[in-house]
């Protein structure tokens, strides 16, 4: 601009000496077409500031007007980018907000599973503890029902127990009983439990006091034929029913005399009334 103001200036210059020329010849002459030209060049002069003036405010203007044309372009590229921000700041919002009703779906969903889940559990519990009451009750009826159904076992199993502690215990032939198995058995079995025998062991000592009762009615039998009878049958009959009966091929009586056997029939037979009177007092208890 300064360059343009120095050139304008320097125009001037020149026009005004030109038109100072022009006026010092027009004194000398005084012509009429030195007059005109005068009056021509002052119009040029004054021509020539004019289109420098207008040359100058259009140069300042084209300036101004780039100025503001590059300001303008300025502000719409800040409005472009406050836009473009804003456009990401609503993307980032709706993006928020979408992953916030994700959540939450996600959440309820889980909420309603949970109560679901819950509710089954409870479900099941309920059912469960209906069917471990329910399991008692009948186990509590099926314990009355065998209370009912083995209560003469039971007073079988006193009347046994009486029975080894007499019969067996303290029996004269407790040296030969005890090699019987079916009285191991017995004392295993009652040595384990002394209140409660095992229905296995009831029936072994059933089958001992059967076998008891089918020895006593032959020894009474025994007993009336040894009477009417010859002695040495009567012996030979007691070695047949010990076998069978006590022995179950255990113990073998080949080697055994009469002598000992009359010994221990002599013996048994002096037991007889001490363990009726012990079997007494057992049944009055």
């Amino acid at each position: 601009m300064k360059k343009k103001k120095q050139q304008y200036t320097a125009n001037v210059f020149r026009v005004h000496m030109f038109a100072c020329r022009v006026r010092t010849k027009l004194r000398k002459n005084k012509s009429k077409n030195v007059s005109n030209l005068y009056l021509q060049a002052i119009k040029d002069t004054t021509t020539l500031q004019a289109c420098i003036r207008t040359y100058l405010v259009r140069k300042e203007c084209r300036a101004q007007i780039k100025e503001n044309e590059e300001k303008e372009r300025a502000r719409q590229m800040q409005l472009l980018m406050e836009q473009e921000k804003l456009k990401q700041q609503a993307l980032q919002k709706r993006a928020q907000e979408e992953m916030k009703r994700q959540l939450s779906l996600i959440l309820t969903t889980i909420l309603i599973t949970k109560r679901e889940v819950c509710i089954y559990v409870h479900i099941i519990y309920i059912y469960m503890c209906i069917y471990i009451i329910c399991f008692i009750m009948n186990r509590g009826l099926n314990c009355v029902h065998k209370r009912e159904q083995f209560r003469h076992v039971r007073q079988s199993t006193q009347c046994i127990q009486g029975f080894t502690q007499t019969y067996l215990v303290r029996c004269s032939l407790l040296f030969v009983a005890t090699k019987h198995p079916l009285y191991r058995r017995l004392q295993t079995g009652y040595n384990k439990n002394k209140k409660k025998m095992t229905r296995a062991c009831v029936c072994v000592c059933v089958r001992i006091e059967n076998e008891r009762l089918q020895a006593l009615q032959m020894k009474q039998e025994l007993e009336l034929k040894c009477i009417q009878q010859d002695k040495q049958l009567c012996v030979d009959q007691l070695i047949s029913l010990w076998r069978r009966v006590v022995f179950k091929r255990h113990v073998q009586l080949q080697t055994t005399s009469a002598h000992t056997i009359s010994n221990w029939w002599r013996m048994i037979l002096s037991k007889k009334a001490t363990l009726q009177q012990e079997t007494n007092t057992i049944q009055l208890q």
